[in-house]
């Protein structure tokens, strides 16, 4: 795990290798050590790696999310949507799948289907968190879609929610992206507004304690929105439990 990195994929790759060693079926190694293979083009050995990773965990979805992500990102989007179906088969409320299809669907500019798979990823999320991620994000796709009375009416709801809750982060970047939305309905005040309150927040001391921990256990964390293969996308759960 220390060796994440891109640039530190080779040594990752051979601390792996070690464990491997040790344990041939350890699954959140294979995992890890799949994705560190393919940040570096290595996409065989990464396949490899989740395949046997699959093997070893029969009933599980993860592996099979994982060789879902890397057709994906190969551009074997029928594969991969294939793959993340069976993986949400296996376990219905696995919700990085529902993700990944809504990520595939964008990027095919379907966006009936994308919004469809953001709606599944909300209704089978388990936790509020989890929940108010899929709708930021579906308040975001309204937004970048021209949808924008809908969008403001959900960033509103989610903004009394995050002031609620203390959620300084959350708060500071509904803040900023509610002022340019209102840039662009040429609302000039409301704008000016919400960027001063997104100025504020960031100067707020929880808000800084918040992003400091948040940064400090990104290496570690669950990560919905994050997996690379070289370039960023969202993503599940950690890499080898999920």
């Amino acid at each position: 795990m220390l060796f994440r990195p891109p640039d530190k994929a080779e040594e990752a790759i051979a601390a792996y290798d070690k464990a491997l060693a040790l344990d041939p079926d350890f699954g959140f190694v294979l995992n890890q050590e799949g994705y560190a293979c393919a940040e570096i083009g290595e996409f065989d050995k990464a396949i490899r790696n989740f395949e046997r990773y699959a093997a070893a965990n029969p009933g599980e979805a993860n592996p099979i999310d994982s060789i879902a992500e890397l057709y994906f990102r190969q551009g074997k989007f029928h594969a991969a949507k294939a793959k993340y179906q069976e993986a949400l088969e296996i376990r219905p409320d696995f919700t990085p799948s529902c993700w990944g299809l809504a990520y595939i669907y964008t990027y095919e500019e379907n966006y009936a289907e994308a919004g469809h798979w953001l709606k599944e990823f909300i209704a089978r999320s388990p936790t509020l968190f989890e929940k108010a991620e899929g709708l930021w994000v579906t308040a975001c796709s309204d937004y970048f879609l021209g949808r924008w009375e809908q969008s403001w009416a959900e960033f509103s709801s989610l903004r009394e929610q995050f002031e609620k809750v203390g959620a300084a982060v959350a708060l500071a970047g509904t803040n900023a992206i509610m002022g340019f939305l209102c840039a662009d309905r040429g609302e000039c005040d409301p704008a000016r507004r919400a960027f001063q309150a997104y100025s504020k927040d960031i100067t707020r001391p929880i808000f800084l304690f918040e992003n400091r921990a948040n940064h400090s256990l990104m290496p570690m964390r669950p990560q919905p929105g994050r997996r690379y293969f070289g370039a960023g996308r969202p993503a599940g759960q950690p890499r080898g439990s999920g």
